[in-house]
């Protein structure tokens, strides 16, 4: 969405929800086109940890040449970068950082987070945290997600098995992400009156319980949901023990829909007279 002047290009590496490994010759094209037109730019590179290494290329180790002169990319852009995501790290030991070698900007940061104070007890913790993470827990961590996502899409095989090919569909690689991505047969959606992105977030919640994020917040208008397979929420708490209560939920959601329901009617089985509706977001 742009409005009047361009303010800044903002992308992920590695991508959410749809993690994307961009190849070296697509990110030295774009790295060219921002320092060619100036643009402020900023990645937001929260998952790296959770991609091996050589999967996934970060743009600020770049050096690209524009007009017969290298530029290090370092200094170009803005990176995002933390342990929360990469490393499930949770609670007080998490935390971020901003990276660049553009001096201007530092400053401008500096600034701009002259405000915000931290304890010294947990700057301490988060540091003592790192010093005691060895690779390998990194490792298992990683190794953890990655089934987890096979596990889910074991489950997502056999709704369809049951359901009908083309049911759910998995939208993009999802092997070194903690979220999956899923999209739904339209006509099935069709029929349950689900035609935009809200309704289908709102109807999987009052339908069958489901915690989803709707495609919409990504700027996208295919119908189609993020969930968390690595730790899905259930009564306020997340944990990886509720995965598989989310196929079964999901399963009774299309049995739902398969036998005529639609979305009007979950909601009146919740006493619930109105569902959502994209002009009272937007309002």
């Amino acid at each position: 969405h742009r409005q009047g002047v361009l303010a800044g290009f903002l992308f992920t590496i590695p991508g959410n929800p749809l993690v994307v490994e961009y190849t070296l010759e697509e990110l030295t094209r774009i790295g060219q086109i921002l320092v060619r037109y100036n643009v402020p730019a900023v990645v937001d590179s929260i998952f790296f940890g959770a991609v091996p290494d050589g999967k996934c290329i970060q743009l600020a180790a770049l050096e690209v040449e524009v007009d017969g002169k290298k530029h290090r990319m370092y200094d170009h852009i803005i990176t995002c970068t933390g342990n929360s995501k990469s490393c499930l790290a949770s609670g007080p030991t998490k935390f971020g950082a901003l990276c660049t070698g553009n001096k201007a900007w530092r400053e401008k940061l500096k600034h701009l987070m002259a405000n915000l104070l931290f304890q010294r007890e947990t700057t301490h913790m988060a540091k003592q945290t790192l010093m005691q993470s060895s690779p390998e827990i990194f490792a298992d961590n990683r190794d953890f997600m990655i089934n987890m996502q096979v596990k889910a899409k074991e489950h997502i095989a056999l709704i369809n098995e049951k359901h009908g090919a083309g049911t759910i569909k998995i939208m993009g690689p999802s092997t070194y992400s903690m979220f999956l991505v899923m999209s739904f047969d339209p006509e099935l959606l069709k029929s349950a009156e689900i035609n935009d992105n809200w309704v289908l977030e709102d109807f999987l919640l009052v339908c069958g319980g489901l915690d989803t994020v709707s495609f919409a917040y990504f700027g996208s208008k295919q119908l189609a949901v993020r969930v968390n397979v690595l730790g899905p929420r259930k009564s306020g708490l997340k944990s990886a023990e509720h995965s598989a209560e989310i196929f079964h939920r999901l399963d009774g959601v299309i049995t739902f829909i398969k036998n005529g329901g639609t979305y009007s009617q979950a909601l009146k089985r919740l006493n619930l007279e109105q569902g959502v509706s994209l002009e009272q977001i937007m309002c």
